[in-house]
C-alpha cells in the first residue's frame, strides 16, 4: 500500500535550520475535524447564549406588554361594570315610565343586564403562555361583557321608542280630546231635561248654553277638522268639527262663522263670534260634546282650570 504524506517545511529564525514535518492525510483529516468541531461547538455555544439573552429580553417585552394589556382590560372592564350599573338605573326608569304611558313592562329576559367580570387579576407567571392567557382570557370577557352590554342597549332603545310612541299618540289624543270651555260668560241652560224657553215644556237639551255679549269669540275646544258649516233649524249659524277618536263638537247661534269646510283648527283658535241666530231668546253659544254621534254631558270635558260650569 502506497501511504501519501504532506512535507511542511518549517523555516524558523535564520539562527536555526529548517524543520520539516511529514503529516499523513488521516492526520490531516483528523485535525481538521477537531478544527471543525472546536468551531462548531464555538458557535453553538455564542448562538445559544445570544438565543437565551434575546429570549429573555422578549419575555421580558412581554411581560411588559401583557402588564399594560392587563391593566388596561381591568380598567375597560371596571367601565362596563360603571355602565352596567347606569344600564340598571334606565331599566327601573324604564319600567316606571311605561307605568306612566300605559304599557306593559318589559318581559323577563328582554334585556340581559347580567355583565360577566373577570375577577381579580392573577400574578403574573414566569414563562409566556400562562402569560398571554391571561390576557386573553380578560379580553375575551370583556368582549362577552361588551356584546351583552350592546344588547342591553339596543334593547333599552327600542323601549325608548315604544314609549315615545305610546307618549306621541297619548299626547295626539289629548289635543284631539275637546277639554276647553268654548267661550267666556255663564252658563245659562246645563245639559238634560230643562223647560224650553218659547215652550215652556219640558225637553231634553243635548248641550249647554253660555251667555256672552254679542262678539263675543267661539273657540274650538280640541284640534279637529271643520266638518259642517251652515244653518241647522233653531240652531242657527252652526260649526260643527270631527276631532277624531269618535269625538266631535257643535257650536250653535253664532253670528260670524270664521273658519271653512274642511279647515284644520287647533285648540283655542277662534272659530266663530257669538250672536241669537237661529231660535234665540239672547246672545249664546249651544255648545255640543258627541262621542260616536251621540251627545254626552260637556261638563265633563272641561278639564282646564276653573274646568266646572257648576
Amino acid at each position: 500500500m502506497i501511504r501519501r504524506y504532506i512535507t511542511l517545511l518549517l523555516i524558523p529564525h535564520p539562527s536555526r535550520g529548517v524543520q520539516t514535518l511529514r503529516l499523513s492525510h488521516a492526520a490531516i483529516l483528523g485535525v481538521a475535524a477537531l478544527v471543525v468541531i472546536f468551531f462548531g461547538a464555538v458557535v453553538f455555544v455564542t448562538v445559544g447564549y445570544v438565543t437565551t439573552v434575546v429570549d429573555q429580553a422578549t419575555l421580558a417585552r412581554l411581560q411588559s406588554e401583557n402588564a399594560d394589556l392587563v391593566e388596561r382590560l381591568g380598567e375597560m372592564q371596571s367601565n362596563i361594570d360603571e355602565m352596567h350599573d347606569q344600564m340598571t338605573l334606565l331599566a327601573d326608569l324604564d319600567r316606571t315610565i311605561r307605568l306612566q304611558a300605559d304599557l306593559d313592562p318589559l318581559p323577563v329576559g328582554a334585556r340581559n343586564m347580567g355583565m360577566g367580570g373577570g375577577g381579580p387579576v392573577e400574578e403574573m407567571g414566569a414563562i409566556r403562555e400562562p402569560l398571554i392567557m391571561t390576557a386573553t382570557e380578560m379580553a375575551e370577557d370583556t368582549r362577552t361583557d361588551l356584546e351583552r352590554l350592546m344588547q342591553d342597549v339596543l334593547s333599552q332603545k327600542e323601549s325608548f321608542q315604544e314609549i315615545l310612541g305610546a307618549l306621541e299618540r297619548q299626547a295626539h289624543l289629548r289635543r284631539h280630546t275637546p277639554s276647553i270651555r268654548p267661550a267666556t260668560g255663564w252658563t245659562s241652560s246645563r245639559y238634560g231635561y230643562r223647560r224650553d224657553p218659547f215652550t215652556h215644556k219640558m225637553r231634553w237639551h243635548t248641550g249647554i248654553d253660555i251667555s256672552a255679549p254679542r262678539g263675543t269669540p267661539i273657540v274650538a275646544t280640541a284640534d279637529g277638522i271643520v266638518s259642517y258649516v251652515g244653518r241647522r233649524g233653531r240652531l242657527g249659524r252652526v260649526v260643527e268639527i270631527d276631532h277624531g277618536y269618535g269625538f266631535s263638537t257643535m257650536y250653535g247661534h253664532c253670528s260670524i262663522i270664521q273658519v271653512r269646510k274642511g279647515e284644520r283648527v287647533s285648540r283655542g283658535q277662534v272659530i266663530a263670534s257669538m250672536g241669537s241666530s237661529g231660535r234665540s231668546t239672547g246672545s249664546h253659544v249651544h255648545y255640543e260634546v258627541r262621542v260616536s254621534g251621540t251627545p254626552v254631558n260637556p261638563k265633563h270635558y272641561f278639564l282646564a282650570t276653573g274646568g266646572t260650569i257648576d
